[in-house]
């Protein structure tokens, strides 16, 4: 049973809409979330409510239960529609709680999706290109506000694991077959590997800003769907005579 503090409002119920419970929606095979969680651990105060989850899907869809102080019922899997809500603002942190930005600006949808490019690109708009790998854990903070300006926060920590290439596999055939080696194929979501005829002239920076020259070879590996080692085939064409 929710305990109602807070003022109260013309028609007499209390102003605070408490969010019951935070669950993500759409985990995939890959993806784990713990329900579980000390916030102190966190850096959270003891009485915080949070969810920590390693996300390995590009969509994540989070579910509200907020219980509805004025109707006296618990709103989930539909909007909030009292007169006294103003909604869910959901805010971006780093793992040391630094605040990065605001990414959901007062919604009275219970359900919340985002896409990992959506995060990544608020996150990269704080730290830049470079350091984005150095931001992979984070935490977003879902609040509920009421028109007395009575808060309710539900945190959850989310960490996106790295994948590295650790070398490369190649198989002597015709056409020739390469496979990046990965440190964990099930956090791949793809690779962009590119063939260019000067081997100091690589992309730099963010891969999609690079146009390589006519005649260089692009080729995107795509690992979602199939989280295994994958190679692609390099054709060597003999286009004249070698002397």
């Amino acid at each position: 049973m929710p305990v109602i503090t807070g003022p109260t409002g013309p028609s007499g119920p209390s102003s605070f809409f408490e969010i019951n419970s935070l669950t993500i929606d759409n985990l995939n095979f890959y993806s784990e979330v713990d329900y579980i969680v000390s916030p102190s651990v966190h850096g959270l105060s003891s009485s915080s409510k949070l969810i920590s989850a390693s996300l390995l899907q590009d969509d994540v869809s989070f579910k509200l239960d907020i219980f509805d102080p004025s109707i006296s019922k618990i709103i989930t899997d539909s909007f909030v529609r009292s007169t006294y809500f103003s909604g869910i603002k959901v805010d971006l942190y780093d793992s040391n709680r630094n605040f990065i930005s605001n990414v959901v600006d007062y919604t009275k949808n219970t359900n919340i999706s985002f896409t990992s490019s959506s995060l990544k690109d608020s996150i990269q708009n704080y730290t830049g290109f470079d350091s984005i790998n150095n931001f992979r854990t984070f935490f977003l903070d879902f609040t509920t506000c009421s028109i007395y300006g009575d808060k309710d926060t539900y945190s959850s920590l989310l960490t996106y694991p790295q994948v590295e290439i650790t070398g490369l596999e190649v198989l002597n055939t015709n056409p020739i077959q390469i496979a990046p080696l990965l440190n964990d194929y099930s956090y791949a979501k793809s690779i962009s590997t590119y063939l260019v005829a000067d081997p100091n002239e690589l992309p730099s920076g963010d891969a999609n800003l690079y146009n390589p020259a006519s005649g260089y070879l692009e080729r995107d590996l795509v690992y979602q769907n199939n989280r295994s080692k994958t190679f692609f085939e390099l054709v060597l064409l003999h286009l004249g005579p070698l002397m």
